[in-house]
């Protein structure tokens, strides 16, 4: 292989190959990092779209207080248990007027202190008790509001079904001093749709809702509600905050269904409920595969140039070579007066200085040489003359 190619190619290497190597140390590096923002972006989305669920709650809260505090609701829950139809009572309207400014709320009920059922936006329920009411119970144990307390409960609704929890205020009554009864509104899971359904990040990302115990309370997928989510570690979130294991927002990576998958997540204390926010990893690494396929055009526009300049260097640095060579195979086919005249001024200037004072050298050396030579043939002739004479003079004497 002749110099010019070798290094040609040694050029081409020596250049490539370090850029070839950091390329796929920065795209890894950068895949790492990314992976790293991205994951938090899901944890400050889970944050943010947690402080939006607080209001929306506290917001229902509010309603229910404010029913609580009407002189009419207040009336009705001092009376006994209810049979009559109640449906022109002022209080009974102001139930219905709310139950129609929400779609998503199921029925409000007006429970007395005695846990009886007097008035209902579902007329067929009024009368009945609510001994096992874990929102009755609370209240009346901690005198309270109640937010999800008896977590999230399945109804069937035709062919499907619907999913609800309660929010509850007791029913003070400022004259008497003392709790005159218990308001609760069931609100269906739904309430959330549009605002968790606007979460999203990337095409594979968007929110869940858990409870406690990993029912899951809002999905994408509808069909997935009311069933609990198959991974110890999502439906754990809740418990392992409680037990001080976890911060009340974090990110983490995991796998589920055999995809690994970012999570972002915000505990909501108040309701033992846990917001999450996923994407696929393969999805937030496809970003990194672009930069990559960016990289090796760059990597490819970068050889093409470096395959010029290595043409240009290689070709500046063996055509002196090339050309001291074909002067030495001239000067070794016997013309010694041949020259080199490469004038650059570093080695090889030297080695063309040093080249034409040794053909200079030889060059005299071999003209000395001819001359002693011709005059060597010139003494030869004489003497050969003298002899001849000399032996001419010797046979006539």
């Amino acid at each position: 292989m002749s110099i010019k190619r070798s290094l040609r190619i040694l050029l081409i290497l020596s250049s490539m190959i370090p850029i070839i190597f950091i390329s796929f140390l920065v795209q890894g590096l950068i895949n790492k990092r990314l992976i790293t923002i991205q994951t938090r972006n899901l944890q400050r989305i889970a944050e943010t779209n947690k402080t939006g669920l607080e209001a929306m709650l506290e917001t229902q809260i509010t309603e229910v207080s404010l029913l609580a505090l009407q002189d009419d609701i207040q009336q009705l829950a001092k009376q006994n248990r209810k049979h009559s139809n109640i449906s022109s009572d002022p209080a009974y309207l102001l139930l219905q007027e709310r139950k129609m400014r929400y779609p998503s709320c199921k029925m409000i009920s007006v429970y007395n202190s005695r846990k009886e059922l007097i008035a209902c936006t579902d007329a067929s329920l009024i009368g009945n008790e609510a001994d096992n009411n874990l929102t009755l119970i609370y209240m009346i144990t901690t005198g309270e509001n109640a937010i999800g307390v008896g977590g999230v409960t399945s109804s069937a609704e035709g062919d499907k079904r619907t999913y609800t929890f309660d929010i509850g205020a007791p029913i003070n009554s400022p004259a008497a001093g003392e709790c005159a009864g218990y308001i609760i509104s069931t609100l269906d899971t739904s309430y959330f749709d549009d605002f968790l359904g606007a979460i999203s990040a990337g095409d594979t990302g968007f929110g869940i809702l858990l409870d406690e115990n990993g029912t899951i309370i809002y999905h994408r997928d509808a069909s997935l509600i009311g069933t609990s989510i198959h991974s110890e570690r999502l439906s754990g979130l809740v418990n392992n905050y409680k037990k001080g294991l976890m911060k009340p927002s974090g990110y983490f990576e995991h796998n589920y269904d055999g995809i690994d998958q970012a999570y972002g997540y915000s505990i909501i204390p108040q309701l033992n409920w846990v917001l999450l926010v996923k994407q696929d990893l393969p999805e937030i690494r496809s970003i990194t595969g672009v930069m990559l396929c960016l990289l090796f055009l760059i990597c490819i526009i970068l050889l093409i140039l470096f395959i010029f300049i290595s043409n240009l260097l290689a070709k500046r640095f063996t055509e002196p070579i090339i050309e001291l060579r074909d002067t030495m195979r001239t000067a070794a086919d016997g013309n010694l007066t041949v020259q080199s005249n490469i004038k650059s001024k570093n080695e090889l200037g030297e080695l063309s200085k040093n080249f034409n004072k040794m053909m200079h050298i030889i060059k005299t050396n071999y003209e000395d040489l001819s001359s002693m030579h011709d005059e060597l043939l010139s003494n030869e002739e004489q003497l050969r003359s003298n002899y001849d004479h000399i032996e001419f003079l010797a046979y006539h004497d």
